[in-house]
């Protein structure tokens, strides 16, 4: 059975069908299109409705305000909300247990520890990668199987109120919340203005469902009281809730806690729990999120840490930990952490003594605001300091002993993930 039908999207979405078609998925992107796509033109820097004869050509379906008469599609007033009103429309007839996660730290990761468990035993709906937008999370949602018992959504945001927009679309049954740290400052005044944004996930929730909140965070009190006021139920997560029977492939504490995150969402689903675990004990590492890999460069064998996906400072702390576990000399390649506002620089010199409680030998620095955490450092860890990634491998090349262990962490707008590429290719 196919996923939608042009009478089946019709319906939901009060669009007019162009001829009788069938599609498998969704796509906004022409270039990794499939003929068996919806596509849904999106108005971003550019007017998704411009690429739409490109989707056509590639044997796509889509939607679209224009007309169109000579292909498939669905005519509609507006591509946005006829996405949202698939993606409601996808939720209502599976009927799936829907879980909301999100926080300022782990939101990725925390998602697919719940997949993990809840899919070894159960028909299982996740976000694609980490579409947890206004368009990623309805895109998520309509293209979840009806036959889906559960679905486990990533939520983010970077302003306030659209946290609440999302809750209210996807009206969850349980919400996570991962931590409450510094990030996205340059839209917020402070972390307290951040906790309440996040609490906007409680907002579409109905009395009588669940918050998971994680015990041992600043914010736990203020985040009870707002999910206590929508009528929620409260359940409260540690890492040191984690069974050590279970053995995980990723190292560190935040890891411990993602998978409690993910074994109190297994429990409250009623799934098998034996199972649950087993699916959280055989969950790959995540590239750019504490994957780990060996590569040879210049002549010498390293174990690569990728933590390249992205950067705040408490997702630092957590990698230097987490690093601090394997053995070996440990080097650390550190690129400039983005959207901290007028406090980035005191953010940045402040990570020097976690670095130095992890016994790293070496640190490499990425970026303008990256001198910061050098000119704190003892120099003894001082290494090279680049400008940008350009010269992270020439700076790796002076470092390294063989047999060292490399930790290389930034926010997305350095590029580390270019590196990470290149010391796969290995032998460089």
């Amino acid at each position: 059975m196919s996923l939608w039908s042009a009478n089946d999207a019709a319906a939901a979405t009060g669009g007019k069908p162009i001829g009788d078609w069938s599609v498998d998925g969704f796509s906004i992107n022409t270039r990794t299109i499939k003929s068996s796509d919806l596509f849904v033109p999106l108005k971003d820097t550019r007017d998704g409705h411009d690429f739409i004869p490109d989707a056509i050509a590639k044997g796509a379906a889509v939607i679209s305000e224009r007309p169109i008469s000579d292909a498939p599609a669905l005519i509609v007033d507006d591509s946005l909300k006829a996405l949202r009103a698939l993606g409601v429309a996808a939720c209502k007839r599976s009927g799936a247990l829907r879980i909301a996660v999100t926080g300022s730290v782990g939101k990725t990761s925390v998602k697919e520890a719940i997949y993990a468990a809840l899919c070894a035993d159960a028909k299982t709906h996740r976000s694609i990668k980490s579409f947890n937008n206004h368009w990623g999370v309805p895109l998520t949602m309509a293209v979840m199987p009806m036959e889906s018992q559960f679905g486990v959504f990533e939520t983010g945001m970077n302003h306030a109120g659209e946290l609440s927009d999302l809750s209210a679309l996807l009206a969850p049954h349980i919400a996570v919340i991962t931590k409450i740290a510094a990030v996205h400052l340059e839209h917020f005044a402070n972390v307290e203005a951040i906790a309440a944004a996040k609490a906007e996930i409680f907002d579409g929730m109905s009395a009588g469902g669940t918050a998971i909140l994680p015990k041992d965070d600043a914010f736990f009190d203020y985040l009870s009281a707002r999910a206590l006021d929508k009528g929620l139920k409260i359940v409260a997560v540690g890492a040191s809730d984690i069974d050590g029977s279970l053995k995980l492939q990723n190292l560190g504490e935040h890891h411990a806690l993602n998978a409690a995150f993910a074994l109190c969402a297994s429990q409250l689903c009623g799934v098998d729990m034996t199972r649950a675990k087993q699916g959280l004990e055989m969950m790959p590492m995540l590239e750019g999120r504490g994957a780990s890999f060996a590569a040879n460069l210049d002549g010498k064998r390293i174990t690569v840490i990728d933590e390249a996906y992205n950067a705040n400072p408490t997702s630092m702390r957590a990698a230097f930990q987490a690093a601090s576990l394997h053995k070996g000399r440990k080097i650390a390649v550190l690129g400039d952490m983005g959207e901290l506002g007028d406090t980035a620089p005191t953010f940045h010199a402040e990570l020097a003594q976690p670095i130095s409680d992890a016994s790293f030998s070496k640190v490499i620095t990425v970026g303008p605001l990256m001198t910061c955490l050098q000119q704190a450092l003892n120099p003894s860890l001082r290494g090279p300091h680049v400008a940008d990634k350009t010269g992270v491998i020439a700076a790796l090349k002076s470092t390294l002993h063989d047999q060292d262990v490399v930790l290389l962490k930034a926010s997305n707008s350095i590029g580390l993930g270019s590196i990470i590429t290149k010391l796969k290719e290995s032998t460089l």
